[in-house]
């Protein structure tokens, strides 16, 4: 990127490797294995975040394609994986570790970790399902003759201590390389590439691959300790059968590409041949002996053939599995981490771990990796994989959540703002959250379609269940019977205890104040519950059995108690706007009488916080918004100080007054009075208190 802009990681704030690493990289410290399958605790690239600015960046300078995409012409790749049993030994060995494995999960020690003894115990299996003597130690040094070498063990108090251990000359077959060594004999006239890390097996393989008949100077080894680079690239091209001849001397081009007869068949090698070595021209066959730890070591091995200049059709590619060793499991994991890099590059996250960093195995995990029972394995299987999708989507379900928290902030940041400019500004930042969010798995967060409220009215977003908002409607099946019990929700509310929202039943007089969480009632809101196209209507008969309901509530409440007693403060506006008219008289009798609730009037003197008779000379202001409204136009007018105004607006309609309510007032009315020299009359009246005006 950098040769197309020079500046594109200065603009952005990056100016070394040392930002880029601290702005997008994770890292943790992580207990891996090395080269000699040792245990040793490094650095670890563990998950990538602030993953919007990456993309920005590399998508203004680049885009990615796949081969077959651009057209590039393949092998195609011919995948088998082939069960082999163990030997007695690899079997006696495999049951002692198991076994010590399973006892440090089912007895663990509190005071100590686990994790890296599990880890060595684990590397030990890997290497005897791949040869019973590998565990002993054996290295390319010794492989053939034994000898002498350095161990590492625990002495009683827990300390790492180095003893000397002698070798004898081991017996070079194991399953494993005697079904490869058949393989590659039956098909000697094309190129085979052997892949397997430990360096001692590659010496036991050339000689089964002898026994099997496959001439020792046609075989190669490429590993650090038999081959230098300049070694590999001449091996590299005796076996591909291009000419190795230096170029002219004075030139400064490469070896010719002239062909010739091929000197080598196999190659058997380790990481050392993952790249930088084109081996590709004649390879007929991948045999992986072992398995790498990450989807992008094995896509390495695999491309050394399954490449642009291959001239065979189809590539074999062999997996070699021990039965009932970790094998399996370990190719399921690495097979289900390909192509994670990719769709992150494509997906919506900000942020992610990473899949190829070799995280802690659980103990779940390691039960999974060592289970000896195929069936009960499938199982755990799958049922670990329920979790984990479940967990995904839970995952995506919170992304979700705060996403949509953010658009109804902004829509209702953009409601409030005097600055059109900022307040546009604000409701496309919102828009733009909600066609992210229409983008999000249906599975995992089914509230698109209910989304759109949050444009025009307040919305409860609870962390799990659907954001609900005044005047939804619902209806869900009755627990235990088949009707229908249809809930309406009505106002947002703040009360001392937290956010509540009110909620009725279909023909009820009165609302509940309810802490909503996604549960209604103890149960959760389905996206069938929700009103949709071909849902449960309404029911017809809800006007006629609130207005009886009504008949009887409202003189039972001012019989024996006060207006609060008819639980209408979580009731919706349209609610309170259809009712509160049919029933003023006797709401307003109610009030006078009982004469200990203070309600907001309006009269021919403005407004007034009236109780008893003092009711009856004014027109009551309705505990909804517009009442609200209302109530803050005249409230500077009416001569009450602003504690008391502050009390009753949380009283009424559970809302605060603007903190400079009377003050904004009375610096407008003084300005009023300084433009109005002389004879301006009109704007005096308009600063009058109402039912002054006579007074000019």
């Amino acid at each position: 990127m950098q040769f197309v802009d020079p500046t594109a990681f200065t603009r952005a704030g990056i100016r070394d490797p040392e930002q880029f690493i601290d702005r997008f990289l994770k890292i943790e410290i992580r207990e891996v294995l090395d080269s000699t399958f040792e245990i040793i605790r490094r650095s670890a690239v563990t998950g990538f975040k602030n993953l919007e600015d990456l993309r920005t960046l590399i998508f203004r300078y680049g885009e990615f394609r796949t081969a077959q995409e651009v057209g590039l012409k393949l092998p195609r790749p011919v995948v088998e994986t082939i069960t082999i049993a163990m030997d007695e030994v690899q079997e006696a060995k495999y049951r002692h570790y198991v076994a010590r494995i399973e006892e440090i999960l089912s007895n663990p020690n509190p005071d100590s970790s686990p994790g890296n003894v599990i880890l060595g115990l684990l590397a030990r299996l890997s290497l005897i399902a791949l040869h019973g003597s590998l565990e002993d130690g054996y290295n390319y040094r010794t492989a053939l003759t034994g000898g002498v070498v350095d161990r590492r063990r625990y002495n009683k108090k827990g300390e790492v201590e180095i003893v000397k251990v002698t070798l004898p000359r081991p017996q070079y077959s194991s399953p494993k390389l005697v079904e490869c060594a058949r393989r590659v004999a039956a098909s000697p006239h094309c190129g085979h590439l052997i892949f397997c890390e430990p360096t001692a097996v590659h010496l036991w393989l050339v000689e089964i691959l002898v026994e099997h008949g496959i001439p020792r100077d046609r075989i190669a080894v490429m590993n650090a300790a038999e081959t230098k680079s300049a070694d590999r690239l001449r091996i590299a091209r005796e076996f591909n059968g291009l000419s190795s001849e230096p170029p002219p001397p004075g030139t400064c081009g490469g070896p010719s590409n002239t062909a010739i007869t091929p000197k080598k068949d196999v190659i058997i090698g380790n990481s050392v041949m993952n790249e930088g070595l084109d081996l590709q021209v004649r390879t007929c066959s991948l045999h992986h002996l072992d398995l790498p730890w990450t989807p992008a070591d094995l896509e390495q091995r695999n491309g050394r053939a399954v490449r642009q200049g291959n001239t065979l059709g189809i590539v074999q590619i062999y997996y070699y599995f021990a039965d009932g060793s970790t094998d399996g499991y370990r190719f399921s994991l690495i097979d289900g981490k390909a192509g994670w890099l990719g769709e992150l590059i494509k997906s919506q996250v900000r942020d992610t771990n990473n899949p190829a960093a070799q995280q802690q195995l659980t103990p779940e995990d390691i039960l999974l990796m060592i289970s000896r029972d195929k069936d009960k394995t499938r199982a755990m299987l799958e049922d670990k994989r329920r979790r984990q999708a479940e967990e995904a989507r839970k995952r995506i379900a919170l992304e979700a959540t705060r996403l949509y928290r953010q658009a109804a902030a902004r829509f209702r940041a953009a409601r409030v703002s005097d600055d059109a400019e900022a307040a546009a500004r604000l409701r496309e930042e919102g828009e733009l959250r909600l066609a992210d969010l229409e983008r999000v798995d249906a599975d995992a967060w089914p509230w698109a379609p209910w989304m759109y409220a949050a444009r025009d009215r307040e919305v409860l977003i609870p962390d799990t269940g659907p954001p609900v908002y005044e005047g939804l409607r619902i209806a869900r099946p009755r627990a235990g019977a088949e009707q229908l019990d249809h809930l309406e929700f009505g106002r947002i509310v703040d009360t001392d205890e937290g956010v509540r929202i009110g909620l009725r039943a279909a023909g009820s007089p009165s609302w509940q104040l309810v802490n909503y969480t996604g549960l209604v009632n103890d149960a959760p809101l389905l996206p069938g519950h929700l009103p949709r196209t071909g849902g449960p209507a309404w029911p017809d008969d809800d006007d006629t059995a609130t207005a009886a309901a009504l008949d009887k509530k409202i003189p039972e409440v001012f019989r024996f108690g006060r207006y609060s007693m008819l639980r209408w403060r979580g009731a919706s506006d349209v609610w309170l706007e259809k009712w509160w008219p049919r029933y003023e008289p006797a709401l307003r009798d109610g009030l006078v009488k009982d004469g200990r609730d203070v309600v907001p009037v309006e009269g021919p003197k403005g407004l007034a916080l009236a109780s008893g008779d003092e009711i009856r000379d004014g027109k009551i202001l309705l505990p909804t918004r517009a009442g609200w409204q209302r109530f803050l136009e005249l409230a500077p007018a009416s001569g009450e100080k602003f504690t008391a105004l502050k009390e009753f607006g949380q009283a009424w309609w559970g809302r605060s007054i603007p903190f400079d309510l009377l003050s904004s007032a009375a610096e407008k009315r003084d300005a009023a009075v300084t433009d109005a020299t002389g004879d301006s009359e009109v704007a005096l009246a308009t600063i009058l208190p109402p039912g002054l005006e006579g007074m000019l």
